[in-house]
């Protein structure tokens, strides 16, 4: 436990039944910062950055999902669906399941299911997404990781392992081949900024980990902090971690008529103000992936950062990663599908349908694609255009993993 975690428990226990008198009410009701101009009264080490994870965007973890699936009782959450399952055993910490997660919804499956059949690599084969107590893609509490002799991985959903089984994920693939813990600190949909945030805030809490594999991600994504929950005990008696409540913003997906719409009247948002130049490429898009960049570099020093790009092989933005020549998915396939990608994927000069058998079935080129190219979280799919969006599978995770083993048996 690194000092600054036990200054931080030593005053959070001297306040445990502070709430008392709160009870029965939800702890955002009483436990945040509602006004902020009288933020500056208050003793900096009241604040701390907390964790930043896939679940916890409005609200601590604990406090977001019902015990059962689907159960819409819990008032004041109606902007985060419940649709996660809570499992807590008798003298064991509690973690979240679901069995889709982002862009891979149960829609998406069915009508995958339909078009390919059981051919399909995942026609009966369930995903479960499982995330730690912190609320993140790991089995382990990270209290009870020896994180010195442990690595980190961290990105975006293609480092978290949207639409793909845990033992699919880089992390897991690249724990096998070190014969080392990899703990994935990825957070899917945000930005370069939360992969600075919970790094930090990891350091801070536990110390260095052995090294840090790092797949940056686009630069235009961001985060803003719309309010702020310090770690403590509710009036129940039920610890939680620190939060700051966010939104990510997505360009492409976001703006701003469409994001402050699709979020509600609650007060909590009144401090999310966002504009058009957010959403255009700027300087502050490159300088905070470069904040980010050199202030992992300057905690772990270089020899101990391992960083890719989630640019290459430029399935999104490639203005500025055309110097450096990146990687296309023609690139990284067999000769015997390369037909397939440079016509169907990389341009619509060919139709899916014409690498059809002659029968109509699939062949062995088209299930290559969908079963080994793409993962579960395929956006849409028809007969004649044949799968459209959703994250890489195997072919590009095994690129990454690749140039990270590279690296990493440069430096020892």
């Amino acid at each position: 436990m690194s000092e600054f975690d036990r200054k931080r428990k030593q005053l959070v226990e001297k306040e445990k039944d502070k709430w008392i008198e709160k009870q029965g009410k939800l702890p955002w009701e009483y436990m945040r910062f509602d006004t902020w101009d009288g933020a500056n009264d208050l003793p900096m080490d009241e604040f701390d950055l907390g964790w930043r994870n896939s679940v916890n965007i409005t609200h601590p973890a604990e406090y977001i999902f019902s015990t059962k699936l689907n159960d819409n009782s819990n008032p004041g959450v109606s902007a985060t669906p419940l649709k996660w399952l809570k499992h807590q055993k008798k003298g064991k910490k509690p973690y979240w399941t679901t069995g889709f997660l982002g862009l891979d919804t149960d829609d998406k499956t069915e009508n995958m299911k339909k078009h390919i059949g059981e051919q399909w690599k995942y026609y009966n084969v369930p995903i479960e997404y499982r995330l730690n107590k912190q609320g993140f893609r790991c089995d382990t509490d990270f209290d009870e990781v020896d994180w010195r002799n442990s690595y980190v991985i961290t990105g975006c959903s293609h480092t978290f392992g949207i639409g793909q089984n845990m033992n699919e994920t880089m992390g897991e693939i690249l724990s096998k081949k070190l014969n080392a813990p990899v703990i994935n600190l990825s957070v899917g949909g945000t930005g370069n900024d939360t992969i600075m945030h919970n790094f930090v805030h990891l350091c801070r809490k536990y110390g260095k980990p052995k090294g840090i594999f790092v797949l940056w991600t686009y630069p235009y994504r961001f985060t803003k902090n719309i309010g702020y929950q310090r770690e403590g005990y509710d009036a129940q008696g039920q610890y939680f971690d620190s939060v700051w409540h966010r939104r990510d913003l997505l360009p492409g997906q976001s703006t701003p008529k469409n994001y402050r719409d699709n979020i509600g009247p609650n007060k909590m948002w009144e401090h999310l103000q966002v504009h058009e130049h957010d959403f255009l490429p700027n300087p502050e898009m490159y300088y905070r992936r470069t904040l980010a960049q050199e202030t992992i570099h300057a905690i772990m020093g270089d020899e101990r950062v391992y960083e890719l790009r989630a640019d290459n092989p430029a399935w999104m933005w490639t203005e500025d990663v055309k110097p450096v020549s990146p990687y296309v998915l023609s690139e990284c396939v067999p000769d015997a599908y390369k037909d397939i990608v440079l016509g169907c994927i990389e341009s619509n000069d060919k139709k899916w349908i014409d690498y059809s058998n002659p029968d109509g079935t699939l062949s062995k080129e088209q299930l290559y694609i969908v079963n080994r190219v793409k993962c579960r979280d395929i956006v849409s799919y028809t007969d004649e255009n044949g799968p459209q969006g959703g994250h890489w599978g195997e072919v590009i995770n095994k690129l990454y993993i690749k140039q990270w083993l590279e690296l990493h048996a440069e430096r020892n």
